[in-house]
């Protein structure tokens, strides 16, 4: 018996799922991946899906809570944007999501900088005040969250110091080297020179330059001491984070007081770099001074009985400097009021008071809108 008679033939025939001609589909598919454009369109369905839902699916949705639904509704308007006008990766291997990315960047950083502007107007706040405080701060929360993220997940700290680096470095060269360079070329076909004042910067930059000295030589006496430049005793840790953030307090100190007099000599400005550093070391033996205290109170009152005493404290001080308005205790009421011009064209006030049963006056300036005393 022939051993190929025996043999079996089976014939697979694979259909196309796309319309239209062989060469018509031919041509397309040399220059456009079909298939991912098909995979792209059902992921980006699917992204505007979860953004509409709760917890990004039916059911994380059934199953969320009074505080889920408020954080929905507050982030849906961003969310349902982004996953409407933000291709998924699937397209041309990530490029449009990463182009697309760049542009929702630039608005919403344009957007941001007008706001600021209009803020730092109506607040009476020079633009460069409000760009090293407010600006900065609301730009760097989203690298905070990555770097705590990072330092939980990753058991070493490189990731979580290197994107404080990274991000800086790309903000720097690329967030003002590129649009300066963009200026220079377009100022210079216009037949001038494009040029930004400094008002101050170098000073900045000196005082950034020390803080970032003081932090490396932290991070290393860490690594040192305690083995390691994250994490470690929780005396470490707090000593070491307050330490960082007075750093960044005195940095914004000394910047608003350099753009409110920009005209002070190298020596003053020395003398007030000098100054900085002992007072960081008295806010920092209080701080220790008040974590020993804490310390101490736990072994007798409590955490909760120290804090206590802070707040009794307050509480008493708001009630005596209440005191002559409490009812029972003196009430102040208003017998009777006028306005008056005097000479020099000031409004002046006449006001009488009662205090319980004694009757007072006073006569002074009164700094109202003229027409409120008309």
């Amino acid at each position: 018996m022939d051993p190929y008679d025996r043999c079996q033939r089976l014939t697979i025939i694979v259909e196309n799922e796309i319309a239209g001609g062989s060469c018509f589909t031919a041509a397309i598919d040399s220059f456009i991946n079909l298939d991912e454009i098909r995979q792209g369109t059902a992921l980006w369905v699917d992204q505007v899906k979860e953004a509409l839902f709760v917890g990004g699916s039916r059911e994380e949705q059934e199953q969320a809570g009074a505080l889920d639904w408020l954080s929905h509704f507050l982030w849906l308007p961003w969310t349902l944007t982004f996953s409407l006008f933000t291709p998924p990766p699937a397209y041309l291997g990530g490029w449009v999501c990463f182009a697309v990315s760049l542009g929702h960047i630039a608005w919403l950083t344009i957007i941001i900088g007008d706001l600021a502007e209009l803020f730092g107007c109506v607040a009476d706040v020079d633009d460069n005040i409000t760009a090293i405080s407010f600006v900065a701060l609301g730009t760097s929360v989203p690298d905070l969250f990555a770097s705590m993220t990072a330092a939980k997940q990753d058991p070493h700290a490189d990731a979580s110091i290197v994107n404080v680096t990274g991000s800086n470095s790309v903000n720097v060269f690329l967030g003002i080297g590129l649009p300066w360079l963009l200026a220079s070329f377009y100022w210079y076909m216009q037949g001038t020179t494009f040029a930004v004042k400094s008002q101050g910067l170098s000073f900045s930059v000196l005082v950034f330059t020390c803080g970032a000295c003081v932090t490396l030589s932290v991070i290393q006496i860490r690594r040192w001491k305690v083995g390691g430049e994250l994490g470690g005793p929780v005396d470490t840790k707090a000593y070491s984070s307050f330490l960082l953030v007075v750093l960044w307090l005195s940095y914004i100190g000394l910047s608003v007081w350099k753009y409110q007099n920009i005209d002070a000599p190298l020596t003053q400005d020395l003398m007030m770099l000098g100054l900085t550093i002992p007072l960081v070391g008295v806010v920092m033996m209080i701080f220790a001074a008040i974590r020993f205290l804490l310390k101490l109170s736990k072994e007798y009152i409590g955490e909760e009985g120290f804090w206590g005493i802070f707040v009794a404290i307050g509480i008493v001080g708001l009630l005596r400097n209440a005191e002559p308005f409490l009812p029972g205790a003196g009430s102040l009421q208003v017998c009777d009021s006028r306005f008056f011009s005097s000479s020099s064209g000031s409004e002046l006030l006449t006001m009488r008071w009662r205090c319980g049963s004694e009757l007072l006056s006073s006569d002074g300036p009164a700094h109202f809108p003229k027409m409120l005393v008309a």
